[in-house]
């Protein structure tokens, strides 16, 4: 409006405008606006080359201005010069005009985010997890692999809630979880039940990641009055945002720092976490109608699909265990042991049995038994924690093996 009516008066975000004036605004006066944007000037030819936007943020600034159309769900006629003038012939051209100058090069470059490589994911893990920071060392960097073994979105993982991380009764050996606040979701049956698998590569095991970040953070005091599992910020939806802004300062710092490798050129960011979980599963032969399950992205519907079991475990599980790198694994006690599952959830993870109920701290506390007794993998961990982790196991066990008392075992 500020364009159309320049040079004054010049209008805040405050202003509201009357339907009768955006009753009178045209199709030519909206794409001479996106003409000015992109081309930076009112009209433009297949001469000129769009540098001054891209034309997705052509077509966000279509949709935005679309949303305060009083007729916006009806196309514009030419003859009557009624309906959303957004919705027109010429202001869908002009985006296509820009998409055919993009390709060949001709128009403003992409900022967009490419898909993050495996090897650049462990960089961002290792660098999270060797931080000095607390939340950095355990907090943000199991919302990583959290986004990686679920194709989630940071905000999404920002809002996972307690009560919708549970014990899976099935396979006890897994968890279920549930991400309500995606930006898909929009009812019930779009937000489904669905698996975590541990991982045999410890960076990418989305179960240790929960383990140690749910422990350390609850025993500290940190996670203990909020709703959400991941924390940085408050039990409200300001700390979940906050959460999330922490979240990608850190990652996008490590990204842009001098000592990160990166594999091929392009802009690296927060949505290349959701990327690459997506792209490794298609390269390695998971169906797009199964990527899209698992990453709840929205589908186009049909009648039946009201009568079908949103929660599909096959599919899901099926890119699950794709994204386990070195494979889906089961965290199990070597035979022969004087100590079982009960043991596990009451000494090695005692906040996470509080919090969560035993059936979930069994599950976690195996990965983070496997932890403290890993050499590498344990020097994440607090040395307070790992120390009496095992003292008590050494109290309760005759065991005078050497061995991590917990195996992967291949599933």
């Amino acid at each position: 409006m500020n364009y159309l009516d320049s040079p004054n008066p010049r209008y805040s975000i405050e202003t509201e405008f009357d339907e009768a004036r955006l009753l009178s605004i045209t199709d030519k006066e909206v794409y001479s606006w996106l003409c000015m944007k992109a081309y930076g000037k009112a009209d433009a030819t297949s001469e000129d080359n769009p540098i001054g936007a891209r034309s997705n943020s052509i077509h966000f600034s279509k949709k935005a201005v679309s949303f305060f159309m009083p007729n916006k769900n009806t196309q514009w006629c030419v003859r009557n010069k009624c309906g959303n003038p957004t919705r027109s012939t010429l202001v869908n051209e002009l985006i296509k005009m820009m998409k055919k100058k993009e390709v060949r090069k001709q128009g403003k470059p992409s900022q967009a985010r490419r898909a993050c490589e495996i090897d650049e994911f462990r960089q961002l893990v290792k660098g999270l997890q060797n931080s000095n920071k607390k939340n950095l060392r355990y907090v943000v960097s199991c919302m990583a692999k959290f986004q990686f073994s679920c194709i989630a979105r940071l905000d999404d993982t920002a809002r996972l809630e307690k009560q919708n991380l549970t014990a899976n009764t099935q396979f006890p050996f897994t968890l279920h979880f549930r991400l309500c606040w995606s930006k898909n979701v929009r009812e019930e049956r779009d937000a489904p039940e669905q698996i975590i698998f541990g991982a045999q590569d410890y960076l990418f095991c989305a179960l240790l990641g929960l383990a140690v970040h749910l422990e350390v953070s609850l025993q500290q005091g940190t996670a203990r009055e909020s709703n959400y599992v991941f924390s940085l910020g408050g039990n409200n939806e300001r700390g979940a945002k906050r959460t999330k802004d922490q979240a990608y300062t850190a990652i996008r710092e490590i990204f842009e720092s001098d000592s990160f490798i990166k594999s091929s050129g392009g802009n690296l960011g927060t949505h290349s976490l959701r990327k690459l979980p997506a792209t490794y599963a298609r390269r390695n032969g998971c169906r797009r109608d199964d990527i899209d399950v698992r990453g709840r992205w929205k589908k186009n519907t049909r009648q039946v699909d009201t009568y079908i079991d949103p929660s599909l475990p096959y599919p899901d599980a099926k890119v699950a265990s794709v994204l386990c790198i070195g494979g889906a694994i089961k965290y199990m006690l070597r035979e022969g042991l004087d100590v079982d599952d009960v043991w596990v959830a009451e000494h090695v993870v005692p906040n996470i049995n509080t919090g969560f109920g035993a059936a979930v701290a069994k599950c976690l506390g195996l990965a983070f038994l496997w932890c403290c007794f890993d050499n590498e993998a344990s020097n994440w961990l607090p040395p307070d924690m790992v120390a009496r982790v095992k003292e008590n196991y050494n109290t309760y066990s005759n065991d005078q093996d050497s061995l991590n008392p917990v195996e992967k075992v291949r599933r």
